[in-house]
């Protein structure tokens, strides 16, 4: 069978959640599946420097082009021209791993996975042109016209039920998963409570001292990891940790704010201007992907409040560093953290602020969520999601 990939994500700069999914699937799907012919295709600007990613395998072709993506979106709209099958080379089959081009007069089956409807439920977190560009790709239809859709949360899954009113047996719910590299942070050191002299084993590391000086990292700190964006209810982090400066927990705490800038996020900056313990918070920018498992077990502790997720991977990856988390009761974040985190109304600061001082207070409290973390994280692994997806793309295309 032949199966053509969408894989326009993972020419990103700087890969997005989605572009972590795709290639982390992808590249465990190409390790495992010999028999199945894969046209990996993408469309980017000639400016633009990014290159894919390699796949040296013989059942493996990508196909690639530089067409003018506004051209092609809207030839794809209005013309269904040219057809994706033929710039795909001819597929059996296909698979988007998120919504994206302005086409549906696709004549092969194709298998669409949904990561959430955020721009559905909470329009107002998107600029104009990204709600416009949601309405011209038209989602509702791009789900509906696919053969098998995966949602990696049954809140994803009961969003497309409700909001677009896909049918339940259409679509099936497979997690994303962890990488291996988060685990070997647990791996190699102890990491108790991780606060003060008790954090040696870290400090002696040399990958450890490497991400501190490259983030000039404070001896303690409290980290948010995710794009800068309403959303992510960054504005009650900021509002949080200002309470709890004033308490006895935090005399040299400090904030860290990680992650690239996202859009409508100048609200977030105001806030923290207005925050009056400004000097204490840092914002440093996006991580790279080889820094971010010490960046997380340097932490005291990971908050993310999030108003809306898909799915929320962050807080599964602090998990496998052996970092406690706190995190909000909303979406699907209930569902992927349950009793291993701290869960907090994302719309109550005192609420959120009273979870970080308990949390940062008691060290037998954060060592067991530390503990229960560990085990939590053990049922999001990306071999397993692979495996799921590759298994939902060849009984789609046994049917055809």
């Amino acid at each position: 069978m032949r199966i053509a990939i969408d894989i326009r994500s993972l020419l990103e700069p700087c890969m997005s959640g989605i572009g972590e999914y795709s290639y982390n699937v992808l590249k465990r799907i190409l390790e495992a599946d010999k028999e199945n012919q894969f046209n990996l295709f993408y469309n980017i600007r000639h400016s633009v420097k990014t290159k894919p990613p390699k796949f040296d395998y013989p059942n493996v072709k990508t196909l690639g082009y530089q067409y003018p993506n506004r051209w092609l979106n809207l030839s794809l709209r209005y013309f269904g021209r040219p057809r994706l099958e033929k710039l795909s080379g001819d597929p059996d089959l296909m698979w988007f791993p998120n919504f994206g081009f302005m086409n549906f007069n696709i004549k092969v089956p194709y298998v669409l996975t949904v990561h959430d409807l955020s721009f559905e439920r909470y329009p107002e977190f998107f600029t104009p042109a990204h709600r416009l560009w949601h309405k011209l790709i038209d989602c509702r239809r791009m789900a509906r016209g696919a053969a098998k859709i995966i949602a990696v949360s049954e809140n994803t899954k009961n969003d497309l039920i409700e909001l677009y009113g896909i049918s339940n047996d259409k679509i099936d719910v497979i997690y994303e998963g962890v990488g291996e590299e988060y685990f070997k942070e647990t791996e190699k050191l102890s990491h108790s409570t991780n606060s003060g002299q008790e954090n040696k084993e870290i400090k002696d590391d040399a990958n450890m001292r490497k991400v501190v000086g490259k983030y000039d990292l404070p001896e303690e700190f409290i980290l948010f990891l995710g794009t800068i964006e309403p959303r992510k209810n960054i504005e009650a982090i900021i509002r949080a940790f200002d309470k709890v400066c004033n308490t006895p927990q935090a005399p040299s705490l400090k904030l860290i704010l990680a992650g690239g800038k996202g859009w409508n996020n100048e609200q977030i900056y105001d806030i923290y201007k207005q925050a009056k313990h400004r000097d204490k918070i840092k914002f440093i920018g996006y991580v790279d992907k080889e820094d971010k498992p010490a960046l997380y077990s340097l932490a005291s502790l990971f908050v993310f409040p999030s108003i809306y997720e898909g799915f929320g991977l962050p807080p599964l990856e602090a998990m496998a560093c052996g970092t406690a988390v706190i995190a909000s009761n909303a979406s699907s974040l209930p569902e992927v953290v349950e009793d291993a985190g701290l869960l907090v109304d994302p719309y109550n600061v005192n609420e959120l602020a009273e979870a970080m001082r308990v949390m940062l207070g008691d060290d037998k409290l954060r060592q067991d969520f530390i503990e229960k973390g560990r085990e939590q994280v053990k049922k999001f692994l990306w071999r397993s999601c692979a495996d799921r997806t590759l298994e939902v793309i060849n009984r789609v295309g046994g049917l055809f």
